[in-house]
């Protein structure tokens, strides 16, 4: 699945962009990686999934939009 491989990849940087700056240490070592990194790649992965869920997928809103100003 290719959202997982961009979760795991981007669970180490989290801490870069969002949280305490203490953390940033522990996500890029050795114990970093089976204990916080596969817990906030899974984070990652349901906001990414509830995103989907509540907003739909982009192409297909693109599309409705379109369709519903030419209709106006």
């Amino acid at each position: 699945m290719p959202s997982a491989l961009v979760a795991g990849a981007m669970a180490p940087d989290l801490p870069y962009f969002v949280g305490p700056a203490d953390r940033r240490l522990l996500t890029h070592r050795l114990i970093g990686i089976p204990t916080v990194d596969p817990g906030m790649a899974l984070l990652l992965l349901v906001v990414a999934a509830t995103h989907r869920i509540l907003h739909g997928p982009v192409g297909l809103t693109a599309v409705s939009e379109e369709a519903a100003l030419r209709d106006a």
